[in-house]
């Protein structure tokens, strides 16, 4: 596993494990999930296959063509360790003044403190409701705190970053993962934590391979112990969550197994009821939601053409979801057809970054490969790059800390020449 090689196909395993199980669970579960359609069936399998032929085709392509990877397999990344753990706890700063300016926000949207930490449930629905109305009903500051929070992801970048340095200040590098877990429960949601939690992890995971092998080892080791601990969170939070929400004549732990199974396979249910339903072709404005959520704003576009972020709710067994897969904004947006080809463009694009970031380290490709990974890993869940303004605004800000590290020598590549030396002081630091 800490071959340098198996980091280039980490992104479509991650994808092929999510799906295998995703299908496995759905088909074999003890609360008859209702049975797909063979057009469900042909939609789903064909996207699968679609992203994996666009990633080997890319990776059947770069490699032929251009073997740099192979040239710059003895290069390594030299952080300034304490410019990086710096640069980590004054840009976390921002989605702390986003989760102040939620809370506040949310406090005047129920009506107090005391509706907001005795009433859970009525909190939720409220939140939900506001998100619903948000493209008739915008709040500058309510969308100013969730950009300011969103900037989490692009911290928990860093924090994966510093927690593979040396130093014991390297746990700076877990604040950013604490706020996303103050965001998520400020929300009552668990997807903020699952989303930081998860940038923090595959940072740290990518940001090993520039290391030297042994070093290389000894982070994948303490990875593997640290995503026990971030399971055992979730867990523990789920399980908050459900109990809030519980509303059933079961017991708690067949409630609990039915909602873990429900959140992780039933969008495969709910897309299935969408097919059955005779929706007009949406032509890219439920892909790229976002974008022409803003182009409303600016009144150069139709607000009855967007799609809203809140999708609609199904029952599928005993639970209500209104997650789809990300095979359902393809298929709103094209059809078939744009199942089999973005999820053709997916594949391959991500296949190509990832060559990109391991051929030549960049904060900002690191932040773009990611993302990319991220999106396979939620595939089962909706479409990650729906919000494609928000992630372009994170990029933008990856780039900003790309530019201000390059400037003052925050990371240097060194040359396979100077390989051993720094393999040497890298041991003796460690």
């Amino acid at each position: 596993m800490s071959g340098r090689n198996f980091y280039l196909h980490l992104p479509i395993l991650v994808f092929a494990v999510i799906w295998l199980t995703v299908i496995s669970l759905y088909f074999n579960n003890p609360y008859n999930f209702p049975s797909l359609l063979s057009e469900t069936k042909l939609i789903l399998f064909s996207g699968i296959l679609s992203v994996f032929a666009g990633y080997y085709l890319v990776h059947y392509f770069t490699t032929s063509l251009d073997n740099k990877i192979q040239q710059t397999k003895g290069a390594l990344v030299v952080f300034d360790e304490k410019k990086m753990m710096t640069i980590t706890g004054i840009m976390t700063i921002l989605p702390i003044i986003g989760v102040i300016l939620a809370f506040i926000f949310i406090l005047e949207l129920v009506g107090g403190a005391e509706n907001f930490f005795t009433r859970p449930l009525y909190v939720r629905h409220l939140i939900v409701e506001f998100q619903r109305s948000t493209l008739s009903n915008w709040s500058l500051a309510f969308s100013v705190s969730n950009y300011f929070i969103s900037v989490v992801y692009v911290c928990n970048l860093l924090g994966g970053v510093v927690f593979n340095f040396s130093s014991k200040w390297r746990y700076i590098g877990l604040l950013p993962i604490v706020v996303g877990a103050i965001a998520s429960a400020l929300f009552i949601r668990r997807y903020v934590f699952i989303n930081a939690a998860s940038f923090w992890l595959i940072s740290l995971l990518f940001s090993s391979y520039y290391y030297p092998q042994v070093l290389r080892r000894k982070i994948l080791r303490r990875f593997r112990m640290i995503l026990m601990i971030i399971g055992i969170v979730f867990f523990g939070f789920t399980i908050v969550i459900l109990t809030l929400r519980a509303v059933t004549d079961t017991g708690m732990a067949d409630y609990f197994i039915e909602s873990i199974l429900s959140y992780y396979t039933g969008g495969v249910g709910a897309f299935n009821q969408m097919v059955t339903n005779n929706y007009d072709y949406t032509w890219g404005t439920t892909t790229f939601r976002s974008i022409f959520k803003w182009l409303d704003r600016l009144h150069l576009w139709d607000l009855d053409r967007i799609v809203g972020s809140q999708l609609e709710f199904v029952r599928v067994g005993r639970t209500w979801l209104n997650t789809y897969t990300y095979a359902y904004s393809f298929f709103r947006d094209f059809g078939l057809i744009g199942v089999l080809i973005m999820s053709l463009i997916w594949g391959g694009l991500t296949r190509y970054i990832m060559g990109l970031t391991f051929n030549k380290y960049s904060f900002v490709k690191l932040f773009w490969s990611v993302s990319l990974t991220f999106s396979f890993l939620m595939s089962f869940y909706s479409f990650f790059f729906d919000g494609l303004t928000t992630i372009v605004f994170w990029a933008l800000i990856a780039w900003l800390v790309d530019r201000f590290m390059r400037k003052h020598d925050v990371y240097l590549i060194s040359s396979p020449v100077i390989e051993a030396n720094q393999n040497s002081l890298s041991l003796q630091n460690h």
